[in-house]
This record gives C-alpha cells, structure tokens and sequence, in this order.
C-alpha cells in the first residue's frame, strides 16, 4: 500500500460545508500549527545569534562590575591598613613620650627626610618604612599637652592620579594626648 501525498483539496471533500470555510478562509497549509492571528508559527530550535550576544554582553557587563567592586575593596583595605600603620606609629611615639616624659619636649620637632639622631630620629626611620611619602610633626600645645600629626601619600586610584599627572592625596592623622603626670 502506497502513501499519497493528499492535496489540500482532497483534504476540504470530506468536511462539511462550515469546516471547509474555515480551513479556506486561512492561508498556507491547514495542517501546520497556527498562532491566533491566523499567520503560520515556526518552530524554534536553540538561540539565535542575536540572543547568544545579548547574553554575552549582559554576562560582560555584570564581570566588569564585579572586577570594579574587588579593585574598590582592596584600594579601601590598602587605605585602611595605611591609616592603622599610621595610629599604631602616633601611638608608639606617645609612649617613647610618656616614658621619658622628663624629656618629651625634645620630641617637638618634624621629619622631613633629613638625617638626624637620636629616638625621635629612629622613629622617623620606622616611619618612612612603613608609609609612602610621610611627614611627622609634634607640636607642643602648652599646659603639657602634645600633638602629633601625620600625613601620607594616598593613591587611591592610581590611573587617573597618573593621567592627571597630580601625585595623589595626602591623608593624615591627628592624635593630641597628655604624657602620664
């Protein structure tokens, strides 16, 4: 037994007169699915180029943000960790102060790079270890109150300081205390 191929008007002879006028009234093949504007849907199969850009592009985007949020994390963290060096320095040299308190006016000075001697002179060393670019004052505030103020270099975004062709923001920490009486 053979199989024909059935025409589409072999297909109208056997309805009834109502069924006939709708399957004449659509367009195209009677036995392809229809959407309910009449027109013939195709089926899809997969992602269209177009698609598999637009989600390639949407990933990209939501992977710059990331990168951009870890980069801001670490810049904040290395500025964290400048500002602690700097406390834990202010505070060092405020104990060097109380425990020669007999002396603690020969702190009143700066570091500004040059050699010198002595405690104050060491502390300035350990000073330029540990932050980029410092400067250290103590000034005598009188009624035996000293203030120490120290200042950095602070890059926090290192493209555009270098664009700019500025040199960065300098931060600083102020620490004012009173030697034990």
């Amino acid at each position: 037994m053979k199989w024909k191929k059935k025409s589409i008007s072999s297909i109208y002879r056997g309805l009834n007169p109502i069924q006939e006028s709708v399957f004449k009234s659509t367009t195209g093949d009677p036995l392809q699915p229809r959407s309910q504007g009449g027109e013939v849907r195709r089926r899809q199969r997969g992602f269209t180029l177009v698609e598999a850009l637009v989600a390639l592009v949407i990933l990209s985007i939501g992977l710059l943000g990331l990168a951009t949020l870890q980069m801001n994390s670490v810049s904040a963290t290395h500025s964290s960790m400048l500002r602690t060096q700097a406390s834990v320095l202010a505070f060092d040299l405020s104990e060097r102060m109380r425990v020669y308190h007999r002396s603690a006016a020969d702190y009143v000075s700066s570091c500004d790079g040059s050699p010198g001697m002595g405690e104050m002179q060491d502390w300035c060393d350990i000073l330029a270890d540990r932050l980029p670019s410092p400067s250290a004052e103590v000034a005598d505030l009188g009624d035996d109150e000293y203030l120490i103020r120290i200042t950095w270099a602070e890059q926090r975004n290192i493209l555009a300081t270098t664009l700019a062709g500025d040199t960065g923001a300098r931060e600083e920490f102020t620490y004012r205390f009173q030697p034990a009486r």
